[in-house]
C-alpha cells in the first residue's frame, strides 16, 4: 500500500524511502527493499519462480515470463519498420538497428563501432588476441566460434 511518511517523503511496499537495506554478504545496498531481495539471491542460488511448462526456474517473475514464451511463441514486441516480432524487447532494439543503421558500441582500441554486443565482442579479440574457442584434436585455438568450426571440418 503506497502511503506517506510523516515528513512527507512517499513509501510503498518495495520499501520506505531513505531507509538503506544492506546485503548480508556482501557491500551492496539500496533504498529499495526488492533489490536488495533479488540481489541476496546472487549468492544464495535461490531460484523462487518456476515454469509451469519445464523444470525451468529463475530468480524473478520476469525472467520466467521471459522464458515461457519459449513454449508458448508469443512474440509481443513487433517492429515499426517490417513484420518483424520478438519474444524479447532486447531482441527487437538490436533488429530495429538494422533498419536505422545505428551502432551505438564502441570498441575502446579503435574507431569500430557496431550495432550488437556479440560483434563488438569478436572485433575486439583482434586487438586482445584472445582465443577461447578450443579444438578438441589439436592445439589449434580460434578467436571466433565459427573459424572453430571450420577449423573442426578439416579433422
Amino acid at each position: 500500500m503506497v502511503g506517506v511518511e510523516s515528513d512527507g517523503a512517499r513509501n510503498n511496499e518495495r520499501g520506505t524511502a531513505g531507509k538503506v537495506h544492506q546485503c548480508p554478504y556482501c557491500e551492496y545496498y539500496s533504498e529499495r527493499k526488492d533489490h536488495v531481495t533479488k540481489h541476496i539471491r546472487t549468492h544464495t542460488g535461490e531460484k523462487p519462480y518456476t515454469c509451469h511448462y519445464c523444470f525451468y526456474s529463475a530468480t524473478t517473475k520476469d525472467k520466467v515470463k521471459q522464458h515461457v514464451r519459449t513454449h508458448t511463441g508469443e512474440k509481443p514486441y513487433t517492429c515499426a519498420h517490417c513484420s518483424y516480432c520478438a519474444a524479447k524487447k532486447d531482441t527487437l532494439i538490436q533488429h530495429i538497428r538494422s533498419h536505422t543503421g545505428e551502432k551505438p558500441l564502441a570498441c575502446p582500441y579503435c574507431p569500430f563501432h557496431s550495432s550488437t554486443r556479440n560483434n563488438l565482442n569478436n572485433h575486439i579479440r583482434i586487438h586482445t588476441g584472445e582465443k577461447p574457442y578450443a579444438c578438441s584434436l589439436c592445439p589449434y585455438r580460434a578467436s571466433q566460434r565459427s573459424a572453430l568450426l571450420k577449423h573442426m571440418s578439416n579433422h
